[in-house]
């Protein structure tokens, strides 16, 4: 028999989710506003950055941002214009396009988040393998929750993968603030 984790340290780590959240939010803002560039263009270069490999259209780098397709499609220009991205012709099928990032926007993130990333690197070498991995399944299932909150366009996704969810509570003495 598996023994389940106690509701506190449930909900020590939801409010450890809650804290990287917020800093992560905080690391966006703040490169933001160092670089002059908007949230939402960097948010749309990690996409691009994630999906690296597997191109996307303008279309779809809007649906995973949530935009409508003529402000994912001014997002593209912007991002052309400063020379993070640029339009290329899918090899496979010449009636679309894809977006992708140019190697200075690689060089850019490299720079700006190399502080951050090698904090990251340095935490996670303490682990051992087994340890990453149940991490790496801890996470995923988070971000499939995530995915699946209600009327979110991820909901059927986050389901389809067997994602769990959960429900978002405040921390031990927090009772009078909603989460």
């Amino acid at each position: 028999m598996v023994e389940r984790a106690g509701s506190d340290v449930v909900d020590r780590l939801i409010g450890l989710l809650q804290e990287t959240g917020e800093g992560l939010n905080r690391l966006g803002r703040d490169m933001a506003e160092a670089s002059g560039t908007h949230q939402t263009d960097l948010t749309a270069l990690s996409v691009l950055s994630r999906h690296a490999g597997s191109p996307l259209t303008v279309g779809e780098l809007g649906e995973e941002l949530g935009l409508s397709k003529a402000a994912a499609s001014s997002l593209a220009d912007r991002l052309e214009k400063a020379g993070h991205a640029r339009r290329v012709r899918d090899p496979h099928d010449r009636r679309r396009w894809n977006v992708e990032l140019t190697a200075s926007a690689f060089a850019e993130a490299e720079q700006a988040l190399g502080h951050f990333l090698g904090a990251i690197r340095t935490v996670l070498s303490d682990y051992t393998a087994d340890q990453l991995a149940l991490a790496e399944r801890f996470l995923r299932d988070v971000v499939g929750a995530v995915a699946s909150r209600p009327g979110s366009e991820g909901a059927d996704r986050a389901t389809a993968t067997g994602a769990r969810s959960s429900a978002l509570v405040g921390r031990p003495g927090d009772d009078d603030h909603a989460r």
